[in-house]
């Protein structure tokens, strides 16, 4: 499907937009990858990507304002992971009953 999408087809490039927008069961959504192929699907005059890409861009803004969020919070959760269990070291072992902590 992809070849065809990359050689023009504009069903091809309908279809793989439609993939990657919803994602399938072991390939998740990538709404940036999903725009590429809709707005190329959209410049030839597709109503139904049009539409589609619009959904895309919505879902990439969201994705981005997500991730600009995690990475704001990032450290504050590694500082407090690292210094808030810093003294609370555990030392494990394995012994004839399995993994002992003490």
């Amino acid at each position: 499907m992809r070849n065809a999408a990359e050689r023009g087809d504009l069903q091809a490039q309908l279809a793989v937009g439609r993939f990657h927008l919803m994602g399938l069961e072991e390939m998740g959504a990538d709404p940036a990858e999903a725009e590429k192929w809709l707005s190329m699907a959209a410049c030839r005059g597709n109503p139904e990507a049009q539409k589609q890409l619009t959904e895309a861009s919505a879902a990439k803004q969201t994705e981005q304002a997500l991730y600009q969020w995690r990475e704001r919070h990032r450290t504050s959760w590694y500082g407090w992971w690292a210094t808030g269990y810093a003294y609370y070291a555990y030392y494990g072992y394995w012994g004839p009953a399995g993994w002992y902590f003490r």
